[in-house]
């Protein structure tokens, strides 16, 4: 086997734009998608914490009579946090915010693509017209970004853009991407259990209430976990965990057998062909999750726009 990469070769100047561009379009997408995270959990929050302080106001009156204006703060806080949620969920989806996010994430991918190839100088990056070509291609890219403001990425060392080995390719590019693929399905997996978990576990209190309905200041509760269950159900499906926990393992086994069955032929970097197909092979499959990636949230967001209420439906507190 060669040498991991060709790390005693200086950095390819041609890529350092390249490189720019897609650091500038990966940050502009991590910022519009923690916004859109940051506002849709805290709208979640409001919305359930809003439904258990309004319910808590109605029934405190009766226990503390000496204290009418408890129960009425109470209420008041509840609704203001339920109508905080509402507007949280409506500004998560402000300006196209998701439409923005999947555009500058699209394009990071792209540019990311391009630099491996031309790294691994690797089709169509294999001629001694490449550092045109992966101009041409950086600005097709930012011609297409037109319209969305970038934000600047932080500050970083000095770029190890060296030219890269077929074993290099593969340590650098492809399985630190099955790394990803695979911390992402884990986190992705967590998150939906704990919600169907939390669902479980109120709807099995809400059974419970229903059978206590006897008790008037229990019964009141039930409809509120019915609808802090409903508006958790709603979080599950609109995230579309399942959907992307299948994509990233499957993402991530495909490159793994790629490279497996590249380790059983025994060939090595002078196998020009059979190393670019490879590379190419690679390439192609993490554009194919990009590709399915961003129609499964171009298709939420068809969702939304044919809705009346401009929202997906099912959608609470979000």
């Amino acid at each position: 086997m060669g040498t991991l990469s060709t790390t005693n070769l200086p950095s390819d100047p041609a890529l350092d734009g390249p490189w720019a561009a897609y650091r500038t379009w990966a940050a502009t997408a991590r910022y519009h998608k923690d916004a859109i995270d940051n506002l849709t959990r805290w709208s979640l929050r409001l919305a359930i914490g809003g439904a258990v302080v309004a319910t808590l106001g109605g029934q405190i009156g009766p226990v503390v009579p000496a204290l009418p204006w408890l129960s009425k703060a109470l209420g008041a806080v509840g609704a203001a946090a339920i109508a905080l949620a509402a507007y949280l969920s409506r500004q998560a989806q402000a300006d196209d915010r998701e439409g923005i996010w999947t555009r500058c994430r699209s394009a990071a991918e792209s540019l990311k693509s391009a630099i491996f190839l031309c790294r691994a100088s690797a089709p169509p990056f294999d001629g001694a017209d490449r550092a045109a070509r992966i101009r041409s291609q950086t600005e097709k890219v930012m011609e297409d970004m037109n319209g969305v403001e970038p934000r600047q990425p932080g500050p970083e060392g000095p770029p190890q853009l060296t030219p890269l080995t077929v074993d290099g390719y593969i340590a650098e590019r492809v399985r630190k991407a099955v790394d990803w693929y695979r911390d992402r399905a884990a986190k992705h997996q967590h998150s939906a259990d704990l919600c169907r978990q939390g669902t479980a576990v109120l709807m099995g209190i809400s059974a419970l209430l229903v059978v206590a309905s006897a008790v008037s200041q229990l019964s009141m509760w039930a409809p509120v976990l019915g609808t802090i269950t409903a508006s958790i159900t709603a979080h599950l499906k609109n995230q579309r965990y399942q959907m992307l926990i299948a994509m990233y393992v499957s993402t991530a086994l495909r490159l793994e057998l790629i490279t497996c069955e590249w380790a059983a032929t025994g060939k090595t970097d002078p196998d020009r062909a059979e190393r670019n197909t490879m590379i190419q092979r690679c390439e192609e499959t993490m554009a194919s999750e990009n590709g399915s990636w961003l129609a499964l949230w171009s298709k939420k967001d068809s969702a939304k726009a044919s809705s009346p209420t401009g929202e997906q439906p099912g959608q609470t507190g979000q």
